[in-house]
């Protein structure tokens, strides 16, 4: 792992402000110029710092000097103001990677970006319309993976289409208290200081070994639980060497996704209970014969840097349940791999399987816990 410092020199600073905005929609004439402004040099900020030697040594790290924005889109919040901008990249000639940057002035700055990937609400707006998300589509950012969009007066969650039963007022007062959380709780620097771990760690088997499923393999609803369980067993048995031959035997064996539908107390309306994580994995571990050496779970408040950080340097990814409403006990949750971390002081970001493509090298902004509900682990070696 290498060890740095980022020093942006007055060129580039100077370069930021002179980056040609693309305006593909009159939304984007009508929004602040100053905003996008913003925004965008916080995009292009990124790439250049994630364009630098160290990961231009990394093989697999897509970005390089060909790296640019392609184009945009705006996401909104319940009062119809553009609260982030989906940034579309090109590397090599090709429509890979983004970048998401929130431009609430309470968390302003990336949220999100991927190497090679499609961000997870573009990514289900072509699954659902057969064509990329645009601004026309006013689809509104919740939070951390959670992505609503209203017809007719009634809200929906986009990833599954279903209604909420929440109204514009309570789902409002719960986007804004959520932002007024994310602001306030104490930060990861807080806790650890300047330089602790700093750097770029992804566990063991990373490399080289790709999630072989996504929530739409499957084609049922809310079903993120299932997905990144099997995910996980398919890592610890496909991906780790340091685990014997035939404890990763048994572990990939009979109907792996079937039963982490019963063990992650799956519905297709609810989805899976974020309590049912740790309890989920050794339960099918046991099955198998194969229980797993270790294990441990974190809720709400008790998640902490140290937690995610001390699981991941000891080469143990986990799997960890964003709340999305807070306040609506019907509503869905995601449930998703973290599988690393890059962290230069204050600025930490999660590497992730999402589950809805089959990348390792999506990353979202971690300040603190207040998007999480659940985190938890369980391993065999």
């Amino acid at each position: 792992m290498k060890f740095r410092r980022r020093f942006l020199s007055a060129v580039l600073s100077i370069a930021l402000v002179m980056i040609p905005l693309v305006a593909q929609t009159s939304a984007y004439a009508n929004s602040s110029n100053t905003l996008l402004q913003k925004a965008t040099a916080c995009a292009q900020e990124l790439i250049a710092d994630r364009t630098t030697e160290e990961y231009l040594e990394d093989d697999n790290w897509t970005w390089n000097s060909t790296t640019k924005i392609e184009s945009i889109v705006p996401m909104y919040d319940y009062d119809g103001n553009i609260n982030s901008y989906l940034f579309r990249l090109n590397t090599d000639g090709i429509d890979q990677g983004y970048i998401v940057v929130n431009v609430t002035p309470e968390i302003f700055g990336v949220e999100a970006y991927g190497g090679s990937g499609t961000y997870e609400a573009d990514f289900i707006v072509k699954e659902q319309l057969g064509r990329p998300m645009n601004a026309n589509d006013k689809i509104i950012h919740h939070s951390m993976m959670d992505f609503v969009v209203e017809k007719n007066k009634t809200y929906y969650d986009l990833a599954s289409n279903s209604a909420i039963k929440m109204s514009k007022n309570e789902l409002n007062k719960s986007y804004k208290s959520n932002i007024q959380l994310q602001k306030a709780t104490t930060s990861i620097n807080d806790i650890v200081p300047f330089g602790t771990w700093d750097g770029k760690y992804t566990v063991k088997g990373i490399p080289g070994w790709t999630p072989p499923y996504t929530t739409s393999y499957f084609g049922e609803p809310n079903n993120c639980g299932p997905t990144a369980g099997t995910n996980y067993i398919h890592y610890w048995s496909h991906a780790r060497s340091d685990v014997s031959t035939t404890v990763r035997n048994k572990l990939w064996s009979g109907q792996v996704y079937q039963d982490f539908k019963m063990y992650f107390d799956y519905l297709p309306v609810g989805g899976s209970s974020p309590y049912s994580l740790m309890s989920g994995l050794t339960v099918y571990g046991d099955s198998r014969n194969a229980s797993p050496i270790g294990s441990d779970v974190r809720y709400h408040g008790s998640i902490d840097w140290a937690f995610i950080t001390n699981a991941l340097k000891s080469n143990i990814p986990l799997l960890l349940c964003t709340t999305l409403v807070p306040s609506d006990s019907q509503y869905g949750y995601h449930i998703f791999m973290v599988v690393g971390y890059d962290r230069d002081g204050s600025k930490v970001d999660l590497q992730t399987v999402t589950g809805w493509d089959n990348r390792t090298d999506n990353y979202y902004h971690y300040n603190n816990a207040t998007t999480l509900q659940t985190a938890a682990y369980a391993r065999w070696a």
